[in-house]
């Protein structure tokens, strides 16, 4: 009988420490599990993660350059701009012209940014006037890569005959790329006037002169009222200053040549 009550206690033990045992396995799996799972959750995503993300540097924006803009010029200002190379563009001609310079070169330089520098010499000279004293004073070292040219035409109405003036404009194209040999060399006409009856001819012969020569030639008047217009007085006063109309005209022509 005592044989029998000491083999139920012994059972009895053996069955309790295996309870135990087993309480303490689960338990212990669980903490572990529990401890995985939160691991997980604090863990930063490496997609999310902004502080150490490294944000993609934005590439700069081309110059989109007008689709008409002559082939030459803008073969020249892509390949400059392709060597991280400046743009220097000089405009060059009579004192109307000075503040459509100004509102062009902004225009570029929005664009552009410090890429391009546009400097300007006016003078209030007929053509050959300005070969003689302004010409000779150019910085050409500069190395202008680009020319605009207003060639004096009205300053030289009644004072310069055409002929004059065509070989004044070939000694500044010449002197331009004597010192840039692949510089862009570019016309532009100065402003009408009302009335200008022999001026119209002058311009007429200006135009012919540089397509036969192979000059870009940036044409503006068609955006003008007719010179025989009253109109035109909205645009270019009797003294032959321009208005802010006129001004903001010549300038559109030259923007939008090189611009999209």
């Amino acid at each position: 009988m005592k044989k029998k009550g000491y083999l139920y206690i012994l059972l009895l033990a053996v069955v309790c420490a295996g309870g135990l045992f087993y309480s303490m396995t689960v338990y212990n799996s669980k903490i572990r599990d529990a401890s995985v799972v939160k691991s997980a959750e604090q863990a930063p995503s490496p997609s999310t993660n902004k502080d150490t993300a490294t944000e993609p540097e934005a590439a700069p924006t081309p110059v989109m350059f007008a689709d008409d803009l002559f082939p030459e010029v803008k073969s020249l200002l892509s390949k400059r701009l392709d060597d991280g190379e400046n743009v220097q563009l000089l405009i060059i001609g009579s004192r109307s012209i000075q503040p459509v310079t100004e509102r062009f070169a902004a225009a570029l330089t929005e664009k552009m940014g410090d890429s391009i520098t546009v400097d300007a010499v006016t003078a209030d000279l007929t053509s050959a006037q300005f070969i003689e004293q302004g010409l000779p004073k150019i910085d050409w070292s500069t190395g202008y890569d680009v020319i605009i040219y207003e060639p004096f035409t009205l300053k030289n109405n009644g004072n310069v005959v055409i002929e004059q003036e065509q070989q004044d404009l070939l000694k500044v194209k010449q002197a331009a790329q004597k010192s840039v040999q692949d510089a862009a060399f570019i016309v532009t006409p100065p402003q009408p006037i009302l009335k200008a009856n022999y001026y119209d001819s002058q311009i007429a012969a200006l135009k012919k002169f540089t397509s036969a020569n192979g000059i870009p030639y940036v044409e503006h008047w068609p955006s003008w009222p007719p010179t025989n217009s009253d109109e035109l007085l909205n645009y270019v006063r009797k003294d032959q200053s321009l208005t802010d109309q006129g001004v903001k005209t010549w300038s559109d022509a030259l923007i939008q040549t090189f611009l999209k």
